[in-house]
Parts: structure tokens; C-alpha cells; sequence
């Protein structure tokens, strides 16, 4: 008895599947184009390909308006979207920023968003409220941050907001990122974290462990995998409830210090610092019992918090001071 081969699609030419998957896997993007106009047999597959990842960057010209303008008039192929990116400077009016809302609502597949537009865009927000996708990692600007349609994507594990807040405008969006936070059930982790960004690299990444009690660099790291210069971030902000749990401190700093290995500065941060001031802190760099105050330990602390990082060169304690390690010898000192 003879068994039928499986195929992608039946055709005039039928291919076993693996045999068209290693054919699509092969080719350039290109090349995935020209497959997909000359045999119906690799059309879905090419076209699965193509557009799984759209990344719109501002070489494209002319061509970035057309790729708008097919996602929003093809719902088919606009379904096929898994990842969805624009380049920071993006500045769409008129028709491609219409096409730019209509798309976002036909990318019903979506998992992974990354939309650091800089002014606000009513368009882009009022196609958000219908979007039906259900995200996996997003990444906005700070015009985006509160609207009220991130309240829906409960399958987010991670937020990145480009272009941090200044010190006036935080507590209102350290509130926005609490109620984030408290919407995911208990066995669900949602990390957030800000980017600061210099000369097109970020330089600067601000976590929230204050919100996550199982909290990991490690969403942070693979969610900026796509980013220019992700191994270039030389200061790491670290929001905390506190720093009277030593358990908290060592899992936190410990994953900073695993995915990101270059680190130079680590700035603590702590959800009221008026109150720690001064606090009298039961542990001490040894794990022993001590009545001293952080503020007596700081280099002593350092030196033991960076054992796993060497490249830290400065840590940045609650009430603004901090200790640095000299270069040549390695000691920590005030």
C-alpha cells in the first residue's frame, strides 16, 4: 500500500513539504519575492515569509508607503505580520499614516510591536483601541505609554518605553506601570522597562522590580536583541521597593549581571527614597548582623554586588551617593 506524501498546498507540481520549507529557508528576500510570483506552489510559503517580519526603516523611500499601503488594502497578507517595527524618526501624515492605522488593525497575528513614534498620533491611537492582536513584547514612546488599550494585551511579558520621562512626569507613569503590573494575575510576569537613547544607541536601561516579584533581565535582554549597540548600555536603573531585602537584591543584580555583561554604572533606586534615607539595615556585605547604616557599607557593598560584573565601575545608592572601583586596582571606595 502506497502512503501519501504530505504537501504544503496541492498544485499542478507537488512538492513534499520539508522539501518547499528547506527551498523558502534558503532564499533572501528577493529572491522569496520571485518564488512567489512564479509557482503557486511556494506562493504561500514565500509570502508567510515575507512578511512574518516587517521592519520599516528610512532608507526605503518610496517603498516604505507602498509596504503601508498593502497592509492595509490586503487583510491576507497583513494577517501574515508577526513582528512589526518603524524606525524612531518615524514621521507619517496624511494617507500613510492612515495606512499605518488600518494596517495595525488587519495584523491580527501580531506578537511582537515596536512603535517609537514621537508625537502623539490620534490615528495611530483610535486604530489601537480595535486592534484585536494579542502581543507578546511591545515597545513604545512615550506618547503611547497610557493609553488605555494596554490594559487589553494580557499575554504581554514585556513594555519598553522609548525616551524616558524626566523626573517631573515619573510618578505619573511609575503609577501607569504599578496598574499595568497589578493587572496580570499572580502567576504572570510582566516586565517594564525604559530606554534612553543617545546618538540613535541606547545607552541607558530603567527597571522596575519594585512591581515584579519574579523579576529577570533576561525578557529585557531578548526584547532588545534587534537594537544597534544593545551590548554598548553602560548604566543600568534599578527601581526597588527597598534595599532591606538581601535575597531581592542578589536575585536582581545577579540576572543584570548576566545579560548584561558590560554594565558601568548601577543606579539604585527605591519607590520612596525619603525614607531610606537613613534606615537602619540588619545585613551587612557578609551576610552577618550589623547595626550600621548603608550608608557606612557602600564600598563594601559594591565590591560585593559587582563580583559578577567587571565592568561596573560605579554604584549609585537610594540617597544619591555611591562608590566607585578604581580602575587600576580594583578597590572600591567612596
Amino acid at each position: 500500500m502506497s502512503s501519501r506524501i504530505p504537501t504544503i498546498r496541492q498544485s499542478k507540481l507537488a512538492l513534499p513539504a520539508e522539501m518547499i520549507l528547506d527551498i523558502i529557508s534558503r532564499c533572501a528576500t528577493n529572491e522569496l519575492a520571485v518564488c512567489a510570483l512564479a509557482n503557486s506552489t511556494f506562493k504561500v510559503e514565500a509570502e508567510r515569509r515575507i512578511y512574518r517580519k516587517i521592519v520599516l526603516t528610512s532608507v526605503m523611500g518610496p517603498r516604505l508607503s507602498q509596504c503601508l499601503e498593502t497592509l492595509a488594502t490586503v487583510p491576507k497578507k497583513a494577517a501574515l505580520v508577526r513582528y512589526f517595527s518603524t524606525y524612531r524618526r518615524l514621521s507619517l501624515r496624511g494617507t500613510p499614516l492612515a495606512h499605518l492605522g488600518k494596517a495595525l488593525i488587519n495584523m491580527v497575528s501580531l506578537d511582537e510591536l515596536r512603535l517609537p513614534m514621537k508625537m502623539k498620533s490620534m490615528v495611530v491611537d483610535r486604530a489601537l483601541q480595535h486592534c484585536t492582536f494579542s502581543l507578546k513584547k511591545l515597545c513604545i514612546s512615550m506618547t503611547s505609554i497610557d493609553s488605555p488599550w494596554l490594559l487589553k494585551q494580557a499575554s504581554l511579558t514585556s513594555i519598553g518605553v522609548y525616551e524616558f520621562p524626566s523626573s517631573k512626569t515619573l510618578p505619573k507613569i511609575l503609577a501607569w506601570f504599578q496598574r499595568l503590573s497589578q493587572a496580570k494575575s499572580a502567576n504572570e510576569v510582566l516586565i517594564i522597562y525604559g530606554m534612553s537613547i543617545y546618538s540613535c544607541r541606547i545607552d541607558i536601561i530603567t527597571a522596575f522590580p519594585v512591581y515584579t516579584p519574579a523579576w529577570s533581565a533576561h525578557p529585557i535582554r531578548s526584547s532588545l536583541d534587534n537594537e544597534a549597540g544593545v551590548d554598548d548600555i553602560y548604566m543600568f536603573q534599578v527601581y526597588l521597593e527597598s534595599l532591606a531585602n538581601e535575597d531581592v537584591l542578589r536575585s536582581v543584580l545577579g540576572s543584570i549581571a548576566t545579560y548584561f555583561s558590560e554594565i558601568q554604572h548601577l543606579y539604585l533606586r527605591v519607590r520612596d527614597a525619603n525614607v531610606h534615607k537613613y534606615p537602619a539595615l540588619c545585613w551587612s556585605a557578609d551576610n552577618t548582623a550589623s547595626d550600621e547604616t548603608y550608608q557606612q557599607q557602600r564600598h563594601l557593598l559594591a565590591e560585593h554586588w559587582a563580583r559578577n560584573s567587571d565592568t561596573l565601575l560605579r554604584v549609585e545608592f537610594p540617597d544619591g551617593g555611591g562608590s566607585n572601583r578604581n580602575m587600576e586596582t580594583g578597590v572600591w571606595g567612596v
